[in-house]
C-alpha cells in the first residue's frame, strides 16, 4: 500500500537533508582545519629548535638569537617564578625527546597561551608562542550565510506552495457542489493552473447550462403535441386501436417525465425526497416503467421477492435506476430475460450473458456504450442515483450470468 506524501513533506525532508549535509561538511572542514593547524605548529616547533641549535653551534650572540625568536613570533620568558609556574601548572600538549645532547622539547599550555620549552642539561629556553590560530570569524560568517540562504529558499518554497493548498481546498469545495471562483492573481505555475481550471469550469458550466436549456425546451415543446394527441385519441371509437393509441401517448408522456428526472439527476440539481416505501411497490413501479405487456412480463421477467419490508428511498429516482438495470438486463441477455431477486439486504439483477468486455468502471461513465444501441447513459444514471442514496453497486460474472447487486439498502 502506497502512503501518500505531500509536496510540503518532501520539500521539508529535502531541506533537513541539505541542512544536515551542510552542517556535516562545515564540521568536517573545521576539524580538518584544526588538525592542519596543529600539524603545522608541530613542524614549526621543530624548525624553531633547529634554528636555535644552528645559532648555538655558530656561537651567535644573544641579540641575534632574540631577533630570530622575534621573527618567528615567539617571546622569550625570563621570569624565574613564571617559568616555575608554567612547568608545574601548565598542561603538556606535546613532548619530544631530541636525540642529540639529551634535549627535550615541550609544548605547554598555560593561562590560554602556549609555551615552547627547550630543556637540556646545560640550559632551558622558554618561549611564549604569539602565533594564534587563524580567526574563525570568516568560517562562522560563511556558515551562517549558507544556512540563512538555504532557510530563505525553503521558506519561499513553502510560501509558493500555499496557493497549491488553497487550490486543493477549492477543488474539494467544488466537488461538494459549491460555486467556487478558481481565478488567481499569482504569476507562477500554480496561478496559471488555477486560471486555466477556472476557464475550463466556466466553459463546462456554460455547455451544461445550454444542454439543460436545450433538453428542457425540447421536453416543453413535446408536451403540447402529446397532450393534443392524447385528447384526440380519447375521441376515437372504443376498440383495440383506441387503446393502442392511448397507450402510445401514455408511453410518450412517461418518457418525457423520465427524461426530466434524468436531466435533474445528471445535472446534480435534484434534491432527494426520501421516505419509507414498500419493496413490492418500488419493484412494481419500476416494472411498469418498462411498458411491457402482460405476455412480455411473463417472458422477460422472473421476480423473486424474499421480503415484504420497506426501504427508505426517493421513490421516482430509485425506481428509475431499477428500471434501467432491468431494461439493460433484458436487452443484453441471450434469452431476453432478467432475474430479479430482492431480500432485506440487497437487490440483485442477473441475466444470462457473456462477461462485460471492459471493467465495470468503464460502463459507469457517461456515453460508455456496450452496444450500438442507446446513448450509453443507463449505468451512469444508475450509479448517480445510487450514489445519491449512498447505496453500493457491485458487479460479478459467474455461472454464465452477469449480476448487478444494489447493496447497503438495509
Amino acid at each position: 500500500m502506497k502512503i501518500p506524501v505531500s509536496i510540503v513533506v518532501k520539500v521539508t525532508l529535502l531541506y533537513l537533508i541539505a541542512l544536515v549535509g551542510l552542517l556535516a561538511f562545515f564540521l568536517y572542514f573545521s576539524i580538518h582545519e584544526k588538525r592542519e593547524f596543529v600539524r603545522e605548529q608541530h613542524h614549526r616547533y621543530f624548525e624553531t629548535m633547529k634554528s636555535i641549535n644552528f645559532l648555538q653551534r655558530r656561537n651567535a650572540d644573544r641579540e641575534e638569537l632574540y631577533n630570530l625568536i622575534h621573527e618567528m613570533q615567539y617571546e622569550s620568558v625570563h621570569d624565574t617564578d613564571k617559568i616555575r609556574r608554567i612547568i608545574q601548572e601548565g598542561q603538556v600538549l606535546f613532548e619530544q625527546e631530541l636525540p642529540r645532547k639529551a634535549k627535550k622539547l615541550f609544548v605547554v599550555e598555560f593561562e590560554e597561551s602556549k609555551y615552547l620549552i627547550v630543556d637540556s642539561p646545560f640550559y632551558m629556553i622558554v618561549l611564549k608562542d604569539n602565533l594564534h590560530p587563524p580567526s574563525r570569524a570568516i568560517f562562522w560568517a560563511v556558515l551562517g550565510a549558507v544556512l540563512m540562504v538555504t532557510t530563505l529558499v525553503f521558506l519561499l518554497l513553502l510560501r509558493s506552495m500555499k496557493p497549491l493548498k488553497e487550490l486543493r481546498e477549492k477543488i474539494r469545495r467544488f466537488s461538494e457542489g459549491e460555486n467556487v471562483d478558481f481565478s488567481s492573481e499569482c504569476r507562477d505555475e500554480v496561478g496559471a493552473v488555477s486560471n486555466e481550471l477556472d476557464t475550463a469550469i466556466k466553459k463546462t458550466k456554460a455547455l451544461m447550462e445550454s444542454r439543460q436549456m436545450f433538453m428542457r425546451t425540447i421536453m416543453h415543446e413535446l408536451r403540447t403535441p402529446i397532450a393534443k394527441g392524447r385528447v384526440s385519441a380519447e375521441m376515437l371509437e372504443e376498440g383495440k386501436q383506441k387503446d393502442r393509441v392511448i397507450k402510445s401517448y401514455e408511453r410518450l408522456d412517461e418518457l418525457i417525465r423520465e427524461f426530466a428526472r434524468i436531466e435533474e439527476v445528471t445535472s446534480s440539481t435534484y434534491t432527494l425526497k426520501k421516505r419509507l416505501y414498500g419493496v413490492r411497490d418500488v419493484v412494481e413501479h419500476a416494472v411498469d416503467m418498462l411498458m411491457l405487456s402482460d405476455e412480455e412480463r411473463e417472458q422477460r421477467l422472473h421476480i423473486e421477492l424474499r421480503t415484504s419490508g420497506s426501504i427508505r428511498i426517493d421513490f421516482d429516482t430509485f425506481a428509475l435506476a431499477l428500471k434501467n438495470l432491468l431494461d439493460n438486463g433484458i436487452k443484453y441477455s441471450r434469452e431476453k430475460k432478467v432475474y430479479l431477486i430482492v431480500d432485506a439486504e440487497r437487490i440483485e439483477i442477473c441475466n444470462k450473458a457473456e462477461a462485460l468486455p471492459e471493467s465495470i468502471e468503464h460502463y459507469l461513465q457517461p456515453f460508455a456504450k456496450g452496444s450500438e444501441d442507446g446513448l450509453g447513459l443507463g449505468l451512469y444514471i444508475v450509479k448517480k442515483v445510487l450514489d445519491m442514496h449512498q447505496f453500493g453497486l457491485e458487479y460479478r460474472h459467474e455461472a454464465g450470468q452477469n449480476c448487478f447487486k444494489i447493496s447497503n439498502i438495509s
